[in-house]
């Protein structure tokens, strides 16, 4: 007999706009709606260079009480049907993604997300979707998420790697050198000009 495999809980999130309304939360963790913190699936709309939007993506973001997040999410054309075939747009004509996924509590990595969860999770985000769609006009819907279960990674959660100390600007010694001349320079002639 095999042993069981381990499971995590996940809540379902969807980041996506309206054709009315910007960018916003649609669906996220009942847990964070209960807090107040439903913005911190947000964090998932970010793009940036390097950034991949094609396939999954993992990120470990923090929640307002300073516990930490495992987002797993992908990008998907907005659309209404289950196969994406009528895509949405907004009231300028721009077609716009779905960014739907799931929401972790703690820091993780490899976390198997299968085929089937995806499909499941496209499902529940749609019927959701369509649920703001029809109430746009009225304002802005959240609808809390419960939990599911996704299978545990082979390794153990991860701490989040510290954030990156700043760098100092590149070329800042040779600019600041560079003024100081040119600001000495300028004294000078004042000083000539002052002194006729």
């Amino acid at each position: 007999m095999n042993p069981p495999v381990p499971t995590l809980s996940a809540w379902p999130f969807l980041v996506t706009r309206g054709i009315l309304l910007g960018y916003r939360v649609v669906i996220a963790p009942e847990f964070l709606v209960s807090a107040g913190d439903a913005g911190a699936v947000y964090a998932s709309a970010r793009t940036e260079p390097g950034l991949s939007t094609t396939g999954p993506i993992t990120q470990v973001v923090k929640a307002a009480n300073g516990e930490p997040l495992t987002l797993i999410h992908r990008r998907l054309p907005a659309a209404v049907d289950d196969l994406g075939a009528v895509p949405l747009r907004d009231r300028h004509g721009r077609p716009f993604p779905l960014i739907e996924g799931y929401a972790l509590r703690g820091a993780h990595e490899d976390v198997l997300v299968t085929d089937e969860q995806w499909r499941e999770l496209h499902r529940f985000v749609l019927s959701g979707y369509r649920r703001y769609l029809a109430g746009e006009s009225q304002g802005p819907l959240l609808i809390p998420s419960r939990e599911h279960s996704l299978n545990a990674p082979a390794t153990p959660p991860v701490r989040p790697a510290p954030a990156p100390r700043p760098s100092p600007l590149p070329g800042f010694g040779i600019t600041m050198v560079a003024l100081v001349i040119v600001g000495a320079g300028v004294v000078a002639v004042l000083l000539v000009l002052l002194l006729r």
